[in-house]
């Protein structure tokens, strides 16, 4: 799943190996370039306290040229508790199991579709992972401005126990 305005900048042999290579493990649910080890209360991944924190993951160019690109680092590639919709990828097994409707209590547009997937598979004990693949977003993410979106996140945050984070053994 992707956006359709990102350009995949690393090589495409090594896409396809690194993703390959991650998704081999069986408990490895998804695999995407940002996301965050800790999904506060208020369900916005980006949230810029956490980020602060150092609890983000994933780095991602924004612009139109990738010449004139700004990189956006969110810190070490590494395991999550949810990712950005920007790229993601999964095994056909889990997405089965994580299921691919629509849950009935989101309105409108499919917004927020990237956290209740990757929170769902998380809370299925899957073992979500930023990889180190370089991606250009033709855009900075204005998806938040839409109704769909705060409705969205209003039920997600309703029916999940928040917040989410992952257990350092």
């Amino acid at each position: 799943m992707c956006h359709d305005d990102i350009q995949i900048l690393t090589d495409p042999e090594l896409f396809t190996r690194i993703i390959v290579e991650s998704l081999f493990d069986k408990e490895v649910g998804f695999v995407g370039v940002a996301g965050t080890t800790h999904l506060s209360e208020n369900a916005v991944w980006w949230d810029q306290n956490v980020w602060r924190q150092g609890k983000h993951r994933g780095h991602v160019y924004h612009g139109d040229d990738i010449l004139k690109a700004q990189g956006t680092y969110y810190g070490a590639c590494g395991r999550v508790v949810c990712m950005d919709g920007l790229f993601l990828a999964a095994k056909g097994s889990t997405l089965k199991d994580v299921g691919l409707n629509k849950p009935k209590y989101f309105e409108g547009d499919w917004d927020f579709y990237d956290i209740h997937y990757t929170v769902s598979a998380h809370l299925k004990k899957y073992k979500n992972k930023v990889i180190p693949v370089s991606i250009l977003h033709n855009s900075h993410g204005e998806l938040v401005g839409r109704d769909s979106w705060h409705k969205n996140r209003e039920a997600f945050i309703s029916k999940t126990p928040l917040p989410l984070a992952l257990k350092v053994s």
